[in-house]
């Protein structure tokens, strides 16, 4: 959606955010403190994230759009029906 994000690395969110610049995770889940100083740094480096969030949001919505995530499954499914058929 073009927003910079501060979230802790669940799934793909460190992988896309390190790719893209658009934002930063938190280390530590549960820890006030390591919260603390990624958002500090988050907030502090914030133009620079929203720039690379605007540039990267397109791409990241077509990365994880439902087509794209339905291609997958569908290649995955006949891969393994190939394989172990």
């Amino acid at each position: 959606m073009g927003l910079p994000v501060l979230a802790t690395d669940a799934g793909d969110i460190g992988l896309v955010l390190e790719e893209c610049q658009a934002g930063l995770t938190v280390p530590e889940i549960g820890d006030p403190d390591a919260f603390e100083a990624a958002y500090e740094k988050w907030r502090k480096d914030l133009p620079f994230y929203s720039a690379k969030a605007r540039q990267s949001s397109a791409e990241i919505r077509r990365r994880f759009s439902s087509e794209t995530i339905a291609e997958q499954y569908a290649d995955s499914w006949e891969r393994a029906m190939t394989e172990f058929a």
